[in-house]
């Protein structure tokens, strides 16, 4: 049932003087008389509250108006128990049953339904809510109670976090953009860098511990890891506790303090002490060196280099420690841009071998973060473009167009401005931007922009528009060649049906090995590259490959199964194992990147693994 339209039911028979029936209500609101019918026994679920006579619809006097329409905030059974469960976890003594009830516009016989699907979700951490001298309480130890507001915070958008975080504080009176300023000002005020994420993860343990003790819980013991923790950390937490307590008149007692450190310490990182980190420094100068080498991406970058630095410190730390940063963004990462991850990959076996540590696939994923974030700074993955600007510079708008096209201007877009007289060779440029009066010596361009002098916003977005258009035209013809390339027609199957991935990486190297295509090795380096993360995707492809590109040729062996099988975290209809040359991974990314976009949803991996044989196949990937 749509909560707009019934609110505008509600809305609609409360704001008028005189009586609408369902006719009338159905043209003011722009629906059928049965849709608004629909919606008042949506609303008269529980009791009457829209009552009918001869002259239209009205309420039942008792009601509160403003009441009801609070209702629509909560108008699913899921979002219902959401509130319920976020009341009690910041009200230690309980909910009244009586408020409940009217604020959420429910009756008993509901609540009791919504109070066993909540113990239904919570039995696994030993909680349970129940009814005592009229109130709803949540019975369980206060571990307990914490970890379940952690999980309700667990989401897949940072500012859906940060909106939970809000919403949470100002059940108990507590101002969250306050309260996360007092942090941030005394991480700045100990030079201690932590990335958004992080910083996140510490401001919700704060949050959560505050509230709690707001809400009237007692402080649980927590057994501490055995961690160095430095006396600048130790302070830097004492200060937040004690300036938070005092901003909001909480008792938060002063050991928490100890648990915070140990927060800081594992995830944080002092801005002068990295600095001077020499030799975290030098491998990451040295792995982005073997990055350019194998990926064909430069990833050099002044602030890139200091703040991954500052990561890899952390990361070594806490694996170190045994302890890791969960991740909420790990799956849409792993999904978004899975060349980037396999950079990330990459680059956590060379750690893993430099360090001796072990690196989870949430912890490659920010390692993807931080490299997704230089590469769309830099542009490095876009198609060079080069543009000619061939201009009857009118009253000075030839210095002004130069300025507006600097945002344009990357490491893959040039533009390059040409004296009025010259000739210019089509052979050289991508697209060519000029003015009716510009140049008489202009060959024919395939690409070209004539555009008025004194230029306006709607010739920069067709320039902008031009040059979205070449670059995509540049990397379809790419990707065509290297389809071609990877693919080959004694490399296609149907129907194979094994039991795990291991067997399907078997049967397939094996398949390779026999035509030469890759040593024994390979078989091994496949399986080692599946234990950082599954190579399967939510788009139901599975893309196995080597860490090492050391095949002698580039080669993709395709599995299309009608049925799908298990692989990973994901059911996959294709399974394409790519063997790599140690050359090969920038048609790697082409192949990927094709793979990924031809099987975008369900509809289009069906049209896909539909296809008969290697020609049918080629004809689906090849734009």
């Amino acid at each position: 049932m749509e909560t707009k339209s019934i609110i505008g039911v509600i809305r609609s028979i409360s704001s008028n003087s005189q009586k609408m029936n369902a006719k009338e209500l159905a043209q003011f609101l722009n629906c059928s008389e049965k849709t608004v019918k629909n919606y008042i026994n949506e609303i008269n679920c529980d009791k009457d509250i829209v009552l009918l006579d001869k002259e239209g619809y009205y309420f039942e006097p008792s009601i509160n108006v403003d009441l009801l329409l609070d209702k629509y905030k909560y108008s699913s059974a899921q979002e219902c128990q959401s509130f319920i469960i976020r009341r009690l976890l910041t009200n230690a003594n309980g909910l009244s049953i009586d408020d409940t009830l009217d604020e959420l516009c429910i009756s008993d016989k509901t609540l009791d339904k919504y109070i066993i699907e909540i113990n239904r979700q919570i039995k696994g951490l030993d909680l349970s809510v129940g009814r005592k001298n009229g109130n709803l309480i949540l019975k369980g130890d206060e571990k307990n109670k914490k970890e379940l507001l952690k999980r309700n915070l667990k989401v897949n958008d940072y500012s859906i976090v940060e909106k939970d975080l809000s919403s949470y504080c100002e059940l108990v009176s507590i101002d969250y953009l306050l309260f996360k300023k007092v942090v941030s000002s005394i991480f700045d005020e100990y030079n201690i860098h932590v990335n958004d994420y992080t910083f996140l993860t510490i401001l919700s343990h704060l949050v959560i511990k505050f509230i709690r003790v707001r809400g009237g819980a007692d402080i649980d013991e927590v057994e501490l890891p055995d961690i160095k923790i430095s006396d600048e950390d130790i302070k830097c937490a004492s200060d937040i506790i004690d300036k938070l307590n005092a901003t909001f008149g909480v008792g938060v007692p002063k050991e928490e303090s100890r648990k915070l450190a140990n927060l800081i310490a594992l995830k944080s990182t002092n801005k002068e002490v990295a600095v001077t980190n020499s030799e975290y420094r030098e491998f990451v100068v040295d792995v982005v060196k073997k990055v350019k080498d194998k990926f064909g991406i430069s990833l050099r970058d002044d602030e890139f280099l200091s703040f991954f630095s500052l990561h890899i410190i952390n990361l070594v730390k806490r694996s170190k420690s045994g302890m890791y940063n969960e991740n909420p963004l790990f799956e849409r990462t792993l999904n978004s841009d899975s060349f980037i991850y396999e950079i990330a990959v990459f680059i956590s076996s060379e750690l893993e071998k430099k360090y001796d540590i072990s690196i989870p696939d949430t912890e490659i994923g920010f390692l993807a973060f931080h490299i997704g974030s230089v590469i769309v700074k830099k542009n490095l993955l876009s198609e060079e473009i080069n543009v000619a600007v061939n201009m009857f510079d009118f009253y000075g708008f030839g210095n002004l167009l130069k300025e507006a096209l600097e945002k344009y201007e990357s490491s893959s877009i040039h533009f390059h401005y040409i004296d009025k007289s010259s000739t210019i060779p089509s052979y050289k440029f991508d697209l060519l931007i000029t003015t009716p009066f510009s140049n008489n010596n202009i060959v024919s361009y395939n690409n070209k922009i004539t555009i008025n002098p004194m230029y306006n916003k709607k010739d920069l977005h067709n320039i902008q528009n031009k040059l979205e258009e070449i670059e995509e035209n540049k990397n379809r013809k790419k990707a065509n060649v290297f389809i071609s390339q990877f693919f080959n027609p004694l490399f296609f199957e149907k129907n194979i049906y094994l039991d795990n991935e291991e067997e399907y990486i078997r049967y397939i190297s094996g398949k390779l090995i026999e035509n030469g295509i890759v040593d024994t090795s390979f078989t091994n380096s496949v399986i080692d590259r599946e234990k950082y993360t599954p190579t399967s995707f939510e788009n139901g492809i599975a893309i196995p490959h080597a860490i090492e590109g050391n095949a002698m040729f580039n080669n993709a062996y395709i599995i299309l199964n009608d049925k799908p099988v298990k692989w990973g975290n994901y059911m996959v209809n294709a399974i394409i194992v790519i063997a790599l040359r140690s050359d090969g991974y920038t048609g790697f990314r082409y192949v990927l990147d094709t793979l990924m976009n031809k099987t975008s949803n369900r509809d289009d991996l069906m049209k896909m693994v539909a296809c008969k044989d290697y020609f049918e196949l080629i004809d689906y990937l090849k734009y």
